[in-house]
């Protein structure tokens, strides 16, 4: 019985462990270079929703990386607070921070796409946004 309290409490802390490794789009923006290049992002659109330029307004899936070519990238998926079905974002970001680009979509709306993002960009805004 001990031995199976053991094995549980070790499972448990691991999968903690894991969990404790993810970042999200809300500590990134703390960071100087990366809180400045979403700005700059959303300054350059027009109409940007209100709840995506507010992170107190969303919720965020942990990033995931991916690599294009020779370029790596920080990918997070972004829906509306209290209204996941109404609005969903990707935003994509260079590895060090100083480039972004996002696709949003918008529950009676087209979806568009901002920082005019290149064809490999927008395949994987879309892809994250179909997982």
């Amino acid at each position: 019985m001990l031995r199976r309290i053991f094995i549980l409490i070790s499972l448990v802390s691991l999968v903690g462990t894991a969990h404790a490794n993810d970042v999200y789009i809300y500590e990134l923006l703390k960071e100087p270079g990366y809180a400045q290049t979403w700005k700059r992002l959303l300054k350059s659109e027009r109409k940007v929703p209100g709840w995506l330029s507010d992170e107190n307004r969303f919720v965020a899936n942990p990033e995931k990386k991916q690599t294009v070519g020779s370029t790596q990238y920080s990918i997070s998926v972004v829906a509306k607070q209290h209204a996941t079905n109404e609005g969903v974002a990707a935003i994509l970001f260079t590895e060090d921070g100083q480039k972004a680009w996002a696709k949003i979509v918008e529950e009676g709306r087209k979806p568009r796409y901002l920082g005019a993002p290149s064809k490999e960009q927008i395949d994987l805004l879309d892809k994250a946004l179909d997982e």
